[in-house]
């Protein structure tokens, strides 16, 4: 008998639980009726109202991945970057043979060469950084430009070089993240604590593992216009954070750590059949 090879996966956002998880941009977590039928019935459908008419074929294609992926995770060894994607992944009955969580890797300095450029005498620049999408929650950033945000003017950029976002991120007042699905560790929140720009997010994925509220930025409940307002407005407010900004945070996202974890994840006995007592963490409440 040949001996068993397990796969090792690190596992950033939701797309090997679902592909389309628009579950998500409702609900926290995947619907205890989730599987190959509700996705076929309602899930790809309500996916082509939202983002485009897509073809039979790819329909088709999604549905059998999402089979495949289901029936391969008994036979996997599985790294999630945050507590908060996990807790997803357990809600869609996600069952590894193995796992661990191993935070992202935050930029240094020596890798983001970008000081803090952000002058308070200037009008105020809040920062969104990627696609304008409903699951990115844009929609929500879009409703709160609408408000008369205390001096705040809202600007998003994607597609840019790396280059020029970090330059924009050292100006910015703060950078917003008001996601609605399940962020695993939105790397622009890391490249933001580590240059040291207060950070927005809603309090969704890996968000809250990256953003202290009074800290280092505010958090507030995913697709609350009113929330994300206020949120912004704190963030504006003189004093509202303490002095420590990321030091307290980072550390969290040390390359030391998570190279350490990953090396003795990946040499864990793969014959073993039950995972190790340190694999297990709890579940977020």
């Amino acid at each position: 008998q040949r001996p068993l090879h397990r796969v090792s996966l690190t596992l950033q956002d939701v797309g090997f639980l679902c592909p389309i998880a628009t579950c998500l941009l409702s609900t926290r977590l995947i619907p205890t009726d989730c599987g190959q039928g509700k996705l076929w019935r309602e899930c790809g459908p309500e996916y082509d109202a939202l983002y485009g008419k897509g073809s039979k074929i790819s329909r088709a294609a999604v549905y059998g991945l999402f089979k495949s992926q289901r029936g391969l995770a008994e036979h996997m060894k599985i790294v999630y970057v945050s507590r908060g994607l996990k807790y997803v992944y357990d809600s869609g009955r996600f069952s590894p043979w193995m796992w661990r969580i191993i935070r992202s890797i935050a930029p240094t300095f020596r890798h983001v060469h970008v000081p803090r450029l952000f002058d308070p005498t200037e009008p105020n620049l809040l920062l969104y950084v990627g696609k304008r999408s409903r699951g990115k929650g844009w929609e929500t950033l879009e409703a709160v430009s609408d408000y008369p945000v205390d001096g705040g003017v809202v600007a998003g950029i994607s597609n840019k070089p790396h280059d020029f976002v970090m330059d924009r991120i050292a100006e910015a007042a703060a950078v917003v993240i008001p996601s609605i699905q399940c962020d695993g560790l939105p790397r622009v929140g890391l490249e933001a604590a580590a240059i040291g720009t207060p950070i927005v997010g809603s309090r969704v994925g890996g968000i809250p593992e990256i953003v202290e509220d009074g800290v280092n930025g505010f958090t507030f409940q995913p697709g609350d216009v009113a929330g994300l307002r206020q949120a912004i407005e704190l963030v504006l407010k003189p004093g509202s954070m303490s002095d420590a900004t990321s030091e307290t945070i980072l550390p969290r996202f040390s390359a030391e750590t998570a190279c350490a974890a990953m090396e003795e994840f990946y040499e864990a006995d793969p014959d073993r059949r039950k995972a190790k007592p340190w694999l297990r963490v709890p579940a977020l409440a």
